[in-house]
């Protein structure tokens, strides 16, 4: 009979706080902290720059891929590269 009391004391004193969030563990993070980069901060690669990259890449027998971006020269918008990656040679 005490111990139906007690637990009905408990369940009592329990319902009268309010419900918190319970709180979160965040994990230790294991990215470097990155920055959206715009594109009035991207340099665009010289012609000279385009060519290297891409011989680069085909002496290693990889497939060159541009990355393009766009600017805006004289009221329109264009095509600029600014960077070359390296990609596997597609399957035949």
């Amino acid at each position: 009979m005490k111990l139906i009391a007690l637990l009905l004391v408990m369940l009592a004193g329990c319902s009268s706080n309010p419900l918190a969030p319970a709180p979160v563990v965040i994990q230790e993070q294991t990215y470097p902290i990155q920055k959206l980069v715009v594109d009035k901060e991207v340099n665009e690669m010289t012609r000279q720059e385009i060519i290297s990259a891409i011989h680069e890449c085909q002496t290693n027998d990889l497939r060159p891929v541009p990355v393009k971006s766009k600017k805006k020269v004289d009221g329109r918008i264009t095509d600029a590269i600014i960077d070359v990656t390296c990609a596997p040679q597609k399957q035949k």
